[in-house]
């Protein structure tokens, strides 16, 4: 590989984000390459779509399925932080094995945790190293629009201080799209900001292939469901779980628009599939089998039945079966609409239907484009 790669995940960006922003780099790379909208795997939410855009690969071979995984089995549920949990190879332990090097940078902990295997060098704003640090100072807030903008100088700094490095993956925080929608000025200010750091980005690089794209969208919510509520109402016990379960929950409470239901028991379940048809707010009911079949996910990490919401319902863990909430959030098909940016020779000719065939594209397997 002769020239530097970066991937930019603008987590929760979507394109009425970059339509309602000055970026006149990424206008510019737009036209000096495309732009096109793409689309999240299901659910779209944060740890599963970087993984797939990570591994290029469907939930179904890697395996993440969701923030939180509840094993029915056990009784018990875990946040899907560690990499034992990814069943496939990341791009970072392809290039290893070609002798060449990877940057991961996010603004999350747990991302930094989950996907840098293999990385030469892996960084997170929640917990930067000292070097760093000293180099150009210490991480704001993760619940700001500061700490994407400190990530962006900290991806200048890496490529500078390790110019080996062959691909750079980094993933911001969604915390303004949770917080600001797309005609306020913090959100206008804050992609304007990352476009600026961009532009430096390929000025000090020059000769570079870059994609810019996102794990999922925003849409805001006005009504919440308690499915195990529903479900108690008539008799059926279950545990319920939201795909946005996550320790970061100021921002979106743990409201999600898709969510896994386990049932206590098994023959329970076409009863509460019919019983959770007849609610209005919920788009759709999978049974376990049907959602490998329709959104390619491993089948040992979903619940018996799944749920995707409207376009203004999350699922959530309420006192009462139907509230009335004010959240942005997502997790749903309605939120699986992405930008996808491509610039540079080795993305030319590319029209990404998924943003996880961005890494194929740039970094084929076996090879380095």
């Amino acid at each position: 590989m002769t020239r530097p790669a970066l991937i930019l995940c603008l987590d929760g960006c979507g394109p009425e984000y970059l339509d309602a922003s000055d970026t006149p780099n990424m206008d510019t790379m737009a036209k000096a390459g495309w732009k096109t909208n793409g689309h999240a795997v299901f659910p779209t939410v944060t740890n599963v779509n970087n993984t797939s855009i990570l591994t290029g690969t469907f939930p179904a071979i890697h395996g993440i399925t969701s923030n939180f995984f509840f094993d029915a089995g056990l009784g018990l549920g875990v946040y899907m932080e560690s990499a034992e949990y990814i069943q496939t190879p990341t791009v970072f332990e392809r290039l290893r094995k070609q002798g060449l090097s990877s940057a991961f940078l996010t603004s999350k902990e747990k991302l930094r945790t989950l996907l840098s295997r293999g990385a030469v060098v892996s960084i997170s704003a929640e917990n930067p190293p000292a070097w760093l640090v000293h180099l150009i100072g210490p991480p704001p807030d993760i619940y700001s629009v500061e700490v994407n903008l400190w990530l962006m100088e900290a991806s200048l700094a890496v490529m500078g201080n390790y110019p080996d490095v062959a691909f750079a993956y980094v993933s911001t925080t969604d915390y303004v799209m949770h917080t600001y929608p797309c005609d306020h000025s913090e959100s206008q200010r804050h992609l304007h900001e990352i476009d600026k750091l961009l532009g430096r980005f390929v000025n000090q690089f020059g000769d570079c292939d870059i994609a810019i794209t996102a794990d999922h969208g925003i849409n805001a919510k006005t009504i919440g469901l308690n499915p195990a509520k529903i479900l108690m109402d008539v008799g059926i016990d279950a545990e319920v779980v939201p795909v946005i379960k996550d320790r970061h929950i100021v921002h979106h409470g743990n409201c999600a628009g898709a969510a896994y239901v386990h049932l206590r028991q098994i023959e329970n379940l076409s009863g509460a599939q019919q019983c959770l048809e007849e609610v209005s707010e919920i788009d759709t009911v999978l049974t376990r089998q049907e959602a490998v079949v329709e959104h390619h996910l491993y089948p040992d990490r979903i619940g018996d039945l799944v749920l995707l919401a409207d376009s203004q319902t999350v699922f959530g863990e309420f006192p009462s079966a139907r509230t009335e909430v004010k959240v942005r959030s997502h997790g749903s098909l309605h939120e699986a609409i992405v930008p996808i940016i491509g610039y540079g020779s080795r993305l030319s000719t590319a029209r990404p239907y998924y943003s996880k065939e961005l890494v194929n594209i740039l970094l084929p397997p076996g090879g380095t484009g």
